[in-house]
């Protein structure tokens, strides 16, 4: 069913990519406040921006119904470089400045929120999809991949953290950071996020076709096969 749904595969793609973002900004976000910023209490500030994440996923609805569902991904994968880069440049300015932390991480938490709204409507959308190219209905199968590829991004940033902390030469015991330490963890908190997040709407705007009309088409023909059933 995966193989064959070419929609699921293209869903698969974007979502995955989009957790790989979060995963490895959550795993990364206490070196880089006790590192780069100085600080490893400001993590208990980036913690604490999680209930904005409720907030973008309650308001999903109604920012969707306004702005039309491919719009309200792109402000999901537009939130969390915003805020990314927000984080980073305060990093460079005022790495201690809770306020810039919490505005920041708001923003990130905000976007991921919105895009678990949104990946929602979209996983109905597949198995509505695939129930009329192949006139089966396969709810278990979409949904559990869903969870798989989340369990999948956790287990993968959990690998990567380790392996990027040992490329950039971390050592907990150092008085002082090296400068190889500082800009290796900037980037592993900033940069490789932002890559993925550009990566899974990439995925989304091209190659992701359940939108507009084409939409409107599949979700007439499993309304009408769901009667005939």
């Amino acid at each position: 069913v995966i193989l064959k749904n070419d929609q699921l595969l293209i869903f698969m793609g974007y979502l995955l990519t989009y957790n790989l973002c979060i995963q490895f900004a959550r795993g990364f976000a206490v070196y880089y406040f006790k590192v780069v910023c100085g600080n490893q209490y400001l993590y208990s500030v980036f913690g604490m921006t999680y209930a904005v994440e409720m907030l973008g996923l309650f308001l999903m609805p109604y920012i969707s119904g306004k702005l039309g569902r491919p719009n309200a991904f792109k402000l999901s994968c537009a939130a969390p470089v915003i805020g990314l880069v927000m984080l980073g440049v305060s990093g460079y300015l005022a790495p201690d400045n809770v306020v810039l932390v919490a505005v920041s991480s708001g923003i990130f938490m905000f976007g991921t929120g919105l895009s678990t709204g949104v990946t929602t409507c979209c996983m109905a959308d597949v198995i509505d999809y695939g129930q009329v190219k192949f006139g089966v209905r396969n709810e278990s199968v979409t949904c559990s991949a869903q969870t798989f590829l989340m369990k999948m991004a956790i287990a993968f940033a959990g690998l990567f953290t380790g392996v990027g902390l040992q490329m950039v030469g971390y050592d907990a015991k150092l008085a002082e950071p090296t400068a190889r330490m500082v800009n290796g963890i900037r980037g592993l908190m900033i940069l490789v996020p932002v890559v993925f997040v550009i990566l899974s709407y990439t995925i989304y705007r091209r190659y992701y076709k359940l939108k507009g009309e084409k939409l409107e088409e599949v979700l007439k023909e499993a309304q009408r096969l769901s009667k005939e059933s």
